[in-house]
Order: structure tokens, then C-alpha cells, then sequence
């Protein structure tokens, strides 16, 4: 009888704690953040064609901007507060592409980014 009981309260023990981990988001190493922004900027500086010293500015802003999205959805705030939020960090964001890059420049990172013009080579018939 104690066996049993040992092994139901086992059972019990086991499954709540699966279930307490299966409702968490996974959330994304620093490392691996920094390698996201770290391609993106690559593929932009590959198709627009800005400075090497331009790219490592956009890096920082980048990571940063993607460790701001991730702190902000770890926090317990309604849909509306979380959509509110990142609405500002893009327009943060968007201030610093502004004046990092020339204007002809974020015009193609911005078109690219929000998916305005098709990414990579358009070919004609």
C-alpha cells in the first residue's frame, strides 16, 4: 500500500512539474540574439551596400532591439500593453536606422524589413 501511494504521489509530482514547464515560452540565449541581428545586417549590407562602420552600429541597435522584444515579453502585461509597448520601441528603433543610415538607405533597409519589396534577386522576362 505504501508503494503504491509513494508511486502515485511520484506520478503526481511528475506530471506538474511537465506541466509547469510546457506553458513557459522559450526564450532566446543573448548569444543567440546577437547572432540574429549579427545576419541580418549582413544580408541588408549584402543588398544595400553601406559601411562596414554603419553595419556595427546597426548590429548594436539590432540586439538590442531584439533584447528589448524578448524582456518585454516576459513580463506578465496584457496583449494591448505588450502590442503598445513594442509599437514604441519601433519607433525608437526606427529613429536610430534614421540616423545611422542615409536616407536612400533606410528607405531599402525599412521597404526590406517590412516586407514591401521581395528579398533578393528580381529578375526581368
Amino acid at each position: 500500500m505504501k508503494k503504491l501511494m509513494s508511486i502515485i504521489i511520484i506520478g503526481i509530482i511528475i506530471s506538474g512539474i511537465s506541466c509547469s514547464t510546457s506553458n513557459k515560452v522559450a526564450y532566446k540565449s543573448y548569444e543567440t540574439l546577437l547572432k540574429e541581428a549579427v545576419k541580418k545586417v549582413a544580408y541588408m549590407q549584402k543588398i544595400i551596400g553601406f559601411s562596414a562602420e554603419k553595419a556595427e552600429k546597426l548590429k548594436k541597435v539590432e540586439f538590442d532591439y531584439l533584447k528589448q522584444v524578448q524582456s518585454f515579453k516576459k513580463e506578465k502585461v496584457s496583449e494591448d500593453v505588450l502590442k503598445e509597448k513594442l509599437q514604441e520601441l519601433n519607433h525608437q528603433k526606427d529613429a536610430q536606422l534614421q540616423k545611422i543610415l542615409e536616407r536612400d538607405q533606410y528607405l531599402k533597409y525599412d521597404a526590406i524589413e517590412n516586407n514591401r519589396i521581395k528579398k533578393g534577386v528580381i529578375m526581368a522576362d
